[in-house]
């Protein structure tokens, strides 16, 4: 195999079945299965062409933790192309990279990327550094998946770019504005929330420095991230995220407005 995908997911039953049907170019997936609760494991157990890696749930944030130990060891193709399940690389762009490759004079490549969040295409999108991400190097000069949205790290300094294209990896992080997609959002803030169960909701930073966290929020999804360059486009992506943390702010309070109920009520 040339060229393999890896991507993982949570809970993404819909999104993955398109994701797979979309990408029918690929020879062989590796998809890392977080925990999840409803049918994506069975579904991506449905193909031939799918290696499973079971991990325990993490935010996005920590994931690059498990690449090397867990991830990197299991796949076998010589180039590995470093996707989100909301991802789409076109067949016409892939037959590009595929070129790119066999002139064999580097270990990395640098894709035009193109996000696209409520209908909008911004290139600052609420994420730095969005028109071109290393999404694809050899397997052997991978190092570790990064902390931003799926790039990964490399110890090669051979690094191309793909400029000579109409085509781009598009990342639709929103397929339909609709009840579905603001209770997936639900969802994930109350996930990340529940991983300080066992430390207690007590110590989400939320809770702990509402204040100073909030500030921060407030200044990576202005400024850090571009968005405020981007006119009336980039200032609703950058609203976007800030209302994203807003939701993980709430679930935080209420969960521990719950839990401190159901203790007096014991007591």
């Amino acid at each position: 195999m040339l060229v393999s995908i890896y991507l993982s997911v949570y809970n993404e039953e819909d999104r993955l079945r398109a994701f797979l049907k979309y990408h029918r170019w690929c020879e062989h997936f590796y998809i890392a299965v977080k925990k999840s609760d409803d049918a994506t494991r069975e579904l991506a157990s449905q193909h031939d062409n799918v290696t499973i890696i079971d991990l325990p749930y993490s935010p996005p944030s920590e994931e690059f933790k498990s690449f090397k130990k867990l991830i990197l060891p299991r796949i076998q193709s010589e180039w590995i192309l470093n996707l989100g399940v909301a991802d789409r690389v076109s067949l016409r762009l892939y037959e590009t990279i595929e070129k790119s490759i066999l002139r064999k004079d580097c270990d990395v490549l640098e894709l035009p990327f193109q996000n696209i969040m409520f209908g909008i295409s911004s290139p600052t999108s609420p994420f730095p550094d969005l028109c071109y991400k290393a999404l694809l190097c050899k397997t052997s000069v991978a190092d570790f998946q990064s902390k931003i949205h799926n790039e990964i790290k490399f110890t090669s300094k051979k690094v191309n770019r793909i400029t000579q294209t109409n085509e781009a990896v598009i990342h639709d992080s929103i397929v339909k504005t609709d009840e579905n997609f603001v209770n997936k959002m639900f969802l994930y803030a109350r996930t990340e929330v529940m991983q300080y169960t066992d430390i207690g909701v007590h110590n989400h930073p939320y809770i702990k420095r509402p204040i100073y966290n909030s500030l921060k929020v407030l200044f990576n999804g202005f400024f850090r991230r571009k968005t405020i360059f981007d006119g009336r486009h980039g200032k609703f992506l950058g609203l976007a995220y800030v209302l994203n943390h807003m939701m993980i702010m709430f679930v935080a309070y209420y969960e521990l407005n719950r839990i401190k109920k159901e203790k007096s009520s014991n007591d």
